[in-house]
């Protein structure tokens, strides 16, 4: 369900930032910006979270456990840490710019809600981070 979710979040966003008109805001490089930094460590920091809970589990009970998310091998294996940094980290990147994106919007609506795909995303990886701490 939650795989879904975040399906769903970023199509909604794909359409919505190319329709975020910046065009009378200031332009800069998102790489200076702390509105950038600051999204990129929120949800990097949920991310990583999640992936050490997923990796302490199979340490723990291998021939039980397995990943849930399907983008790192589908579903019933146990992906490696590398693996899932690998596939993870772009999906997280450009969820963070996406969101950094929305923050730039000459329209109110948009700029106002560009932090609901973060806080959407955090209580994602938190919800996987305490199943896979219960699933002893």
């Amino acid at each position: 369900m939650m795989t879904v979710m975040r399906g769903f979040i970023l199509s909604v966003m794909l359409l919505a930032v190319p329709s975020a008109n910046t065009q009378d805001v200031k332009r800069s490089n998102f790489l200076h910006s702390k509105h950038f930094w600051v999204r990129m460590g929120i949800v990097g920091t949920a991310w990583l979270g999640d992936v050490w809970s997923s990796q302490n589990v199979f340490a723990r009970n291998p021939k039980f456990d397995y990943e849930r998310n399907p983008i790192y091998c589908g579903f019933k294996c146990q992906p490696s840490a590398q693996r899932m940094i690998a596939i993870g980290a772009p999906f997280e990147f450009g969820l963070a710019f996406g969101s950094y994106k929305m923050s730039r919007s000459n329209h109110a609506f948009i700029r106002h809600t560009s932090w609901v795909p973060v806080i959407l995303d955090v209580g994602d990886e938190l919800y996987w981070t305490n199943y896979n701490f219960r699933s002893d």
